[in-house]
């Protein structure tokens, strides 16, 4: 379970039962909970409540007792019983019902979750904490987040997009998938614009932007931005795609605010692949992009690196440039997820130092408006790595379906490509619904995918990552093409 997840769960004893089923699950040996009680810090009778509640929540026996230990005998029930331990958690159940635009006052949100109203406090206390980080505030009278529009809208991708593993009820389903893969097919059919996006993201905030409107919650957007962005070569095909993405309202009722940042969201979610990428409009932003060209290529040179192809380096310049215009919303668009600054800056730290230096020296104005300077210099280290690495021959069939910030998939296309060698042919998916038709016409062997979806049965075999691969993820796939090439 990913950090901003564990953070909702204010209650230190659903944490470690969440922990708890996660240890079992992840030992390749019936584990004594003497082991992790020295690992957790705990008592093991402790951990024994831990496993009678859990065995209380989940009658299908999840964790069976062995003379030497514990293990996990049904894997496919994990899901399931993540999902109930986490619902126990009364932060979960409010956010929820706020989406819904459910306020409720302190009294009944004690009822309703029967606690107390101390204890309630404690929850709604942890979780102003946690809304700080997204310029937001809890109003008490009723249970209200507030906050500029952008923010909220941002929280809640960011929460359902985090959460993702954990609650099936807030997914993307079929219809989004469908109202997606028309308009990008129509995008793609009138315009010479060669894009691919990152069709996951997108449908979170397709999702968001409708339940808004849907409230009656619209956008503003400064006017010097919306003009400028109305001049942008993908707004003529948003403006006439609009009406279909927001399904919540007529077409006459949508403000051009809402268009605009529909337009802008797409600066969040392109593929930064060579030939790929969306348009850097120079007659629009001719300094800034003049400025982030000289920046780009006067890193490369200064750090001895060997200079990438124009095509590559435009993907530098153009990652910079989105994030700048999108700050010009939120800051929040900078952010990144917990686990992967964590990992980058743990594998990578030399590279991403220079990057933050780089940063801070920059002359560029426009710089000074990075407020998460840690998270675009991650973002900025695995491009370089990408640029690197990425030139890497791959040969026999395995799908890749990752979800995640568009960086961090540059990064795993460069790592699955390297981490697979020479033994395997890979394709790496962003902007498809992956189906069985679609696998069966590529003649793919094993779907690789690090988000839950079960509205699709493969004829193949499949495998699901955790959402951000973990070193256990990456030996399981590695045994399973060892066991297919065996066969």
């Amino acid at each position: 379970m990913n950090n901003f997840s564990l953070s909702i769960i204010a209650d230190k004893k659903i944490r470690r039962q969440i922990h708890l089923v996660e240890r079992i699950m992840q030992s390749p040996y019936p584990i004594a909970l003497e082991e992790i009680a020295i690992e957790f810090d705990v008592s093991v009778r402790t951990l024994e409540r831990d496993i009678a509640e859990i065995g209380n929540i989940d009658k299908e026996f999840v964790v069976q007792h062995k003379a030497v230990g514990y293990e996990i005998e049904n894997t496919a029930l994990i899901d399931d019983l993540l999902l109930d331990i986490s619902e126990q958690s009364p932060l979960f159940v409010i956010i929820q019902n706020m989406y819904e635009e459910i306020y409720l006052t302190i009294d009944e949100w004690a009822d309703d979750l029967f606690l107390s109203s101390s204890a309630l406090y404690r929850y709604l206390s942890s979780l102003k904490n946690i809304l700080k980080d997204f310029n937001l505030t809890l109003s008490l009278t009723p249970v209200k987040i507030e906050g500029e529009e952008v923010d909220i809208r941002y929280f809640y991708f960011y929460f359902f997009y985090s959460t993702n593993d954990i609650s099936p009820k807030y997914r993307p389903g079929q219809e989004l998938f469908d109202i997606f893969q028309a308009n990008y097919d129509f995008f793609i059919q009138n315009t010479d614009i060669s894009v691919s996006l990152q069709h996951r993201s997108i449908l979170y905030w397709t999702m968001i932007v409708n339940k808004r409107i849907e409230h009656e919650h619209y956008i503003t957007i400064p006017d010097e931005v919306k003009v400028k962005q109305q001049q942008s070569l993908t707004y003529k095909y948003i403006e006439k795609l609009a009406h279909e993405i927001l399904i919540t309202t007529s077409t006459t009722d949508i403000p051009v605010d809402e268009t605009v940042f529909l337009d802008m969201l797409l600066l969040d979610n392109y593929m930064y692949r060579e030939g790929v990428a969306g348009p850097i409009e120079e007659r629009l932003y001719p300094f800034l992009t003049k400025d982030l060209h000289l920046f780009v290529n006067d890193f490369f040179a200064k750090e001895n690196l060997a200079k990438p192809s124009d095509a590559t380096l435009y993907i530098f310049i153009f990652y910079i440039r989105n994030i700048l215009l999108l700050t010009q919303l939120t800051p929040l668009f900078q952010k990144n997820f917990f686990e992967v600054n964590q990992f980058v800056k743990t594998m990578h730290y030399p590279m991403f130092k220079k990057w933050m230096a780089a940063i801070s020296a920059s002359e560029i104005a426009d710089f000074k408006k990075i407020k998460y300077a840690e998270d675009v210099c991650v973002n900025l280290t695995m491009f370089t790595l990408y640029a690197k690495n990425k030139d890497v021959n791959s040969m026999p069939h395995i799908l890749f379906s990752f979800d995640g910030k568009t960086a961090y998939l540059n990064y795993l296309h460069m790592f699955v490509e390297n981490f697979m060698g020479g033994n395997t042919e890979v394709t790496f998916s962003y902007n498809k619904h992956i189906t069985n038709e679609l696998a069966n016409s590529l003649g793919v062997d094993l779907i690789v995918k690090n988000y839950k979806e079960t509205s699709e049965n493969f004829d193949c075999q499949t495998y699901n990552t955790s959402r951000h691969p973990t070193t256990k993820d990456w030996d399981n796939i590695y045994h399973l093409i060892l066991a297919m090439q065996s066969t």
